[in-house]
């Protein structure tokens, strides 16, 4: 394989961009070979220098049809205008007729946006300040402080305002709102650090929690909103926040996030200073509303479950007796993680050299055919026989 184009490419983003990229998870020292995506088809890319892979990375999960399922540009010329646009209120009366808990919607561009106005928009309606969080939320400062070094330099004040807590641990949870009085519960329902935790009874016991104290119940689902069902965990296990998050599929890779949530918080948001010039731009909303609907019409989440659990399977037989390796996995998603960096670079290398970019997340596209996974499946096991 030869990257000559990607390594030139490469040296001038590092001249360019810290870290060489926009994005942490893109960052050129995440790999120890870095193609340049130059276009995807499907669940297919390409690089600037024209070697072919199977995508799991998926745009970061963005992607859950495939590359280019269609194309919204045939629709509109200009994608913003000053005043509302009728994209924007079918887009947002289709969150509403699918997400229980949305009677009101606000759009954003990143998921970031969106959690940073659930917190904000919290705090404001119960005058409390300190958000209890449990997942991965963004970087503001309310969640980064309390990163490790380097990750939280910068933050400020978060450490008085802030506390996470563990995934399934009701009595913790209770304890932390007693000591606390927070303004919110702010979480993933499905953990990206633990999915296996996953539990239905105890987003349950969190739910009658905050009834029972006032506290407001807000679901991050950027990543689990309709990937595990068209609304996400909420709707899957019929458990209703009081706000909820979402981003990455709901518009298949198209730049668009939302909050939604009970109109008696909602409304409150009209008199904050929550806002931005690109917040419902028309082409994302064309997107999402057409990826919404291919998902409802084509049953793509079964299929993607099916898929993917068979992969999960494969794979785990696979690495079974690994002690450097293991899986974290809720259908149709599933990672790696390595405790040996230098044996998950040889993996890494070589599923690359034959036709695989992946970085250690999965993510099943419905692009994604029997073939693709067939051959993924091929590579990985001589990828980890040569490691084993």
């Amino acid at each position: 394989m030869k990257l000559i184009n990607s390594e030139a490419l490469v040296k001038r983003a590092l001249k360019v961009f810290p870290g060489g990229a926009n994005t942490l998870s893109k960052y050129i020292d995440r790999r120890s070979k870095y193609p340049v995506i130059s276009y995807g088809d499907g669940c297919y890319l390409w690089d600037v220098d024209n070697n072919k892979y199977i995508d799991w990375t998926a745009g970061l999960g963005a992607i859950i049809l495939g590359y280019e399922p269609f194309d919204a540009t045939q629709y509109w010329d200009t994608p913003l205008y000053s005043s509302v646009t009728e994209e924007e209120i079918l887009l947002a009366e289709k969150l509403v007729e699918i997400i229980p808990c949305a009677e009101q919607v606000r759009f954003f561009k990143t998921g970031s946006e969106s959690t940073l106005a659930a917190i904000r928009l919290a705090r404001a309606i119960t005058g409390c300040k300190i958000v209890l969080y449990c997942g991965y939320h963004s970087w503001h400062d309310w969640y980064a402080f309390n990163l490790e070094s380097p990750k939280g330099k910068g933050a400020r004040f978060a450490y008085q305002h802030s506390k996470p807590f563990g995934y399934g641990n009701i009595d913790q949870l209770k304890n932390y709102v007693i000591m606390q009085d927070p303004a919110c519960i702010i979480m993933e329902p499905v953990n990206r650090f633990c999915p296996e935790k996953a539990s239905k009874e105890y987003l349950q016991e969190v739910r009658e929690l905050c009834d029972k104290t006032g506290v407001i119940l807000i679901f991050d689902e950027i990543m689990s909103g309709f990937r595990y069902d068209i609304g996400g965990i909420s709707t899957l296990w019929n458990i209703e926040p009081d706000l909820a998050c979402y981003s990455k599929a709901m518009a298949n890779g198209w730049p668009i996030a939302a909050l939604v949530g009970k109109e008696k918080y909602m409304s409150q948001m009209k008199d904050l200073m929550i806002s931005g010039t690109f917040n419902g731009e028309v082409l994302s909303c064309i997107n999402a509303l057409q990826t919404i609907n291919f998902i409802e019409d084509n049953n793509v989440l079964e299929k993607l479950d099916g898929k993917a659990s068979f992969m999960i399977h494969q794979i785990l037989d696979m690495i079974e007796g690994f002690s450097f390796i293991k899986m974290n996995f809720f259908s149709p998603k599933f990672d790696f993680v390595w405790s040996n960096q230098e044996k998950r670079n040889i993996f890494h290398e070589y599923v690359l050299e034959n036709g695989i970019y992946t970085n250690d997340n999965h993510f099943m596209m419905y692009a994604h055919k029997k073939e693709d996974i067939e051959k993924t499946l091929e590579v990985y096991k001589k990828g980890f026989d040569l490691i084993k």
